[in-house]
Order: structure tokens, then C-alpha cells, then sequence
């Protein structure tokens, strides 16, 4: 009779951990239905999440993306790849992603993203297995590094659409990080503008982008990257050169300065 009791227990204990396996499993499909309720949805860097699958057999949730056009033109680059994955792995780490990325992990389900291209119709495709998804739930990734994947998709989001004509003679080519501060490039016509001469007025210089900068407090796009700065303990530059001679002239303004800019 003990031994009897002994095997009902173990059968007990099965029945009661195969329930929380399914319970879990539920949960996670309840999950993915609110998430495909909510589609289409702007993901940014991503483009646009079109919808969410869950595949039983495989236990596996798909995540279905139309690439914006920008990402789509080198969709099958490596470095390309490295930035949609990024800019996934920030997405779960946002607050709004947290409940799904849960019950992912708790159902030890994986992930496969699915990236088309509107334009072309190529498709690409990644999966993060369990152990990679529970790694991420498990490290987080902190504020600081969430601000500098955010301030790093805009540079990349910026440059996406260089070069771009800002007056007569001047074009901002690029959008960089460097050391501690985000630097905006613009190449100068010298036919116009002479650089030894800004080279003797560097307070002029920073007094036109000053009133420009106040022009800008309602800018929320400007306002979210000086929010990040001043999170990061960042300043801004801009460096003006020239076509020809590539000499060129700073205008440094210091997490300090930017401050007063903030709302």
C-alpha cells in the first residue's frame, strides 16, 4: 500500500507540473493575441510590426515586420542585421514588451523575426532560442545603455537620409558619436564660405546655432535626443569644412550648455 501511495504521488506531482506547462502556455497565447490585436504598430528603426504568431508545434512565437525602405535597400548587409537585432533587443527591454517577454520565457518558447521588404519582397529571417531569451530577461539592460541604443538608432535613422541640403553652399553629410559628444558634420561650397574667416569668429558661430537651438525647444524630436545627451553627460558639435580643403572649424557645446535648451 506505501509503495502504492509513493507511485499515486509521483503521478500527482506529473499531472500538477504538466498543468503549469500548459497553464503557461495558455497564458503566453492570450498574450500574443492582445499583442495581434494591436498590429499594425510602428516598431522605428525596426518599421512596422504587422502582426504576431504563435506556432504550437514548434512553441514559438513570430514576430512578422515590413522593413522601412531605408533598412530595406541593404537588407541582407551583416552590419544591416546587427542594427535590426539591436534595435530588438531594445525593444524587449522596454517596459510595454516586459509581460510579453515573460511569458515567452516562462512558456521556454523562442522567438523568430521575420523582416520583409515592401520594395524588393525579400524576406529575412532570425530566431532567438529560449536560453537567449531568458538571458535577456534575466539582465536587463540599464537606463544608460538603453539611452545610448536610443541615441545610436537616431544617428543611424539621421544618416539614413544624408546627404541633405541645409542652405545654399552647405550640406550636413554625416551624424556620428564621438568620445562624449554627437557630432554634426556639414561640408561647406568654399566658393562661399571662406573657413579661415569662421575660424576668427568661433563665438559668432555659436551664438547663430545658440537661436537656433532656442528655436528648437519645441522640437520633441530634439528634445528626446538632448534629454538622452544630458542622461549620457554628452555635449554636441558641429564642424563646419571645406570642399576642397577639408579644413575645418568646431563649435563645441557642453552637457551644461545644451541644458538650457531643455524644457
Amino acid at each position: 500500500m506505501k509503495r502504492l501511495t509513493i507511485i499515486f504521488s509521483i503521478l500527482l506531482s506529473l499531472i500538477v507540473f504538466t498543468n503549469c506547462e500548459n497553464a503557461n502556455v495558455t497564458n503566453l497565447k492570450k498574450e500574443v493575441k492582445v499583442a495581434n490585436a494591436s498590429c499594425p504598430q510602428n516598431s522605428g528603426m525596426a518599421g512596422d510590426l504587422l502582426s504576431v504568431k504563435y506556432q504550437e508545434k514548434e512553441n514559438r512565437v513570430i514576430l512578422y515586420y515590413s522593413v522601412n525602405e531605408e533598412l530595406s535597400r541593404g537588407l541582407f548587409i551583416k552590419s544591416n542585421k546587427e542594427k535590426l537585432l539591436k534595435q530588438f533587443r531594445l525593444t524587449l527591454s522596454t517596459s510595454e514588451s516586459q509581460q510579453m517577454l515573460k511569458d515567452i520565457v516562462n512558456a521556454e518558447a523562442s522567438l523568430m523575426l521575420v523582416f520583409k521588404s515592401p520594395s524588393t519582397g525579400k524576406t529575412i529571417k532570425f530566431e532567438l532560442p529560449y536560453e537567449e531569451l531568458k538571458e535577456i530577461k534575466n539582465n536587463p539592460l540599464s537606463k544608460t545603455e538603453i539611452y545610448k541604443m536610443i541615441l545610436e538608432n537616431s544617428v543611424d535613422v539621421q544618416n539614413s537620409s544624408m546627404p541633405m541640403k541645409v542652405d545654399e553652399g552647405m550640406v550636413q553629410t554625416k551624424v556620428t558619436i564621438v568620445d562624449d559628444n554627437l557630432v554634426y558634420y556639414y561640408e561647406l561650397d568654399e566658393n562661399l564660405y571662406d573657413i579661415k574667416t569662421m575660424k576668427k569668429m568661433p563665438v559668432e558661430l555659436k551664438d547663430g546655432i545658440r537661436e537656433e537651438l532656442k528655436n528648437l525647444r519645441r522640437d520633441p524630436s530634439v528634445q528626446r535626443d538632448l534629454q538622452m545627451l544630458n542622461a549620457l553627460g554628452m555635449g554636441f558639435i558641429y564642424r563646419y569644412y571645406g570642399n576642397n580643403s577639408k579644413d575645418y572649424v568646431d563649435v563645441l557645446f557642453t552637457p551644461e550648455e545644451l541644458a538650457d535648451f531643455m524644457r
